[in-house]
C-alpha cells in the first residue's frame, strides 16, 4: 500500500532530537568564524612584522660628545713680570761759582732692567690699570773738564703708573703715565787725584710712555714700550766750598717684557 501523499499545508511534526538552525543564525556563525580567521591573521602578521623590524639596524642617530668651547681672552687680572732694555738721557748741569765745571751737558746711556707688577681691568674694548715697577737704571756718562772728568750716573728707578688702552682680542695698545722715582750721582775726579760727589738723593717727576702687548697664552703676556722720564732741575749736595750746582735731568727708555697673568 503506498504511504498517503502529503498534503500542502499540513503540518509535520519534528522528529525527536533534531535541530533546525534557521537561515539569519546560520549566516551570523559564518560571520563570527570569519572574523576570528581575519583576527588571526592579522596578530600573526602583526608578529612578523615586529620580528623583521627587531632585525633592522637601528636608525637612531650616533650620541655626539659635547663641544667644549675655549674661554674667551680677557685682559681683566693681576699680574706679574719682567722688563729690560736701552736707556738715553740728558742731564744738564750748571754750576755757580764752581768755574772749574761750569756749564755742560751730559748724554747717560744704558742698560735698563725692572721688574713690574700691575693690574687690568677690561669693559668691552677698552682696558684700564695700575702698574708698578722698580729696578736696575745704568745710565753713565763722562765728560771731561779743565781739572779732570765728571762722571754722571743713575743707580735705580721706579715708578707708579695708570695704563688705559685699546684692546682688539689678544692684542693691546696702550699708553701710561704717572709718578717716577730715581736716584743720580755725579762725581768730578780730578787730576791731583782727589774727587768731590755730588749726590741728588731720590729725585721724583713724571713718566709717560706708549706700548703695545700681546698675549699669547691667557696667562703668558710680551710687550714692547717706549718711555720718557723727567725729572726736572735740582739742586745738587756739594762740598761746603764748593758753590751752587743745578741737575736739569731726564731719559728714554726703549723695552721688552714678558708678564704672568693670573
Amino acid at each position: 500500500m503506498n504511504p498517503p501523499s502529503r498534503i500542502p499545508g499540513a503540518f509535520r511534526p519534528r522528529r525527536e532530537g533534531s535541530v533546525h538552525l534557521s537561515p539569519t543564525h546560520s549566516v551570523l556563525r559564518t560571520t563570527k568564524v570569519t572574523k576570528t580567521i581575519i583576527a588571526t591573521a592579522a596578530a600573526l602578521l602583526a608578529s612578523s612584522i615586529v620580528a623583521q623590524a627587531a632585525d633592522l639596524p637601528s636608525r637612531k642617530a650616533p650620541v655626539v660628545a659635547p663641544v667644549v668651547y675655549a674661554p674667551l681672552f680677557t685682559w681683566t687680572g693681576f699680574y706679574v713680570g719682567a722688563d729690560a732694555g736701552y736707556g738715553f738721557g740728558r742731564d744738564k748741569i750748571t754750576a755757580t761759582d764752581y768755574t772749574d765745571i761750569g756749564t755742560t751737558t751730559l748724554h747717560p746711556r744704558g742698560f735698563v732692567a725692572r721688574a713690574h707688577a700691575g693690574y687690568n681691568y677690561q669693559i668691552q674694548n677698552f682696558v684700564v690699570g695700575v702698574e708698578g715697577d722698580v729696578g736696575y737704571a745704568g745710565l753713565t756718562k763722562k765728560k771731561s773738564f779743565v781739572d779732570g772728568v765728571l762722571k754722571d750716573e743713575a743707580t735705580w728707578d721706579a715708578s707708579a703708573r695708570l695704563r688705559a688702552g685699546y684692546a682688539m682680542n689678544r692684542t693691546l695698545f696702550y699708553v701710561t703715565g704717572g709718578a717716577a722715582f730715581t736716584e743720580n750721582k755725579l762725581t768730578a775726579s780730578y787730576l791731583d787725584g782727589s774727587a768731590d760727589a755730588f749726590k741728588s738723593g731720590t729725585r721724583v717727576g713724571y713718566a709717560v710712555g706708549a706700548g703695545v702687548e700681546y698675549a699669547f697664552t691667557n696667562n703668558l703676556l710680551a710687550r714692547v714700550e717706549y718711555r720718557y722720564t723727567d725729572f726736572g732741575s735740582e739742586k745738587m749736595d756739594v762740598p761746603a766750598a764748593a758753590g751752587v750746582l743745578k741737575s736739569k735731568y731726564d731719559y728714554s727708555t726703549v723695552t721688552g717684557g714678558v708678564s704672568y697673568k693670573f
